[in-house]
């Protein structure tokens, strides 16, 4: 597994809001690049939105809607391309 860029981190976030894979695959797959040793994340931006994705799956109870709304996963991907551009 390779470390995926900011972009492709966006990408992900963007897949979730618009319904094309769900909370909990990209959750999932986020975990697992943050778990894995092999990985080397230095930028603080890729790490930060990679945690904010292992976690996009919660639930505020089991018979609850999602903690973080669609409202917040579109305001992260704001964020993040706006902090993609200024990094290039």
């Amino acid at each position: 597994m390779n470390t995926p860029s900011l972009k492709e981190t966006i990408d992900t976030l963007n897949s979730v809001y618009k319904d094309h894979i769900s909370r909990e695959e990209a959750a999932s797959w986020a975990f697992n690049i943050i778990k894995n040793d092999d990985i080397d994340i230095e930028n603080e931006y890729l790490w930060d939105l990679l945690d904010i994705i292992s976690g996009i799956d919660t639930k505020e109870s089991l018979e609850s809607d999602y903690f973080h709304s669609k409202e917040q996963i579109e305001e992260w991907i704001e964020y993040y391309k706006n902090v993609e551009k200024q990094t290039k």
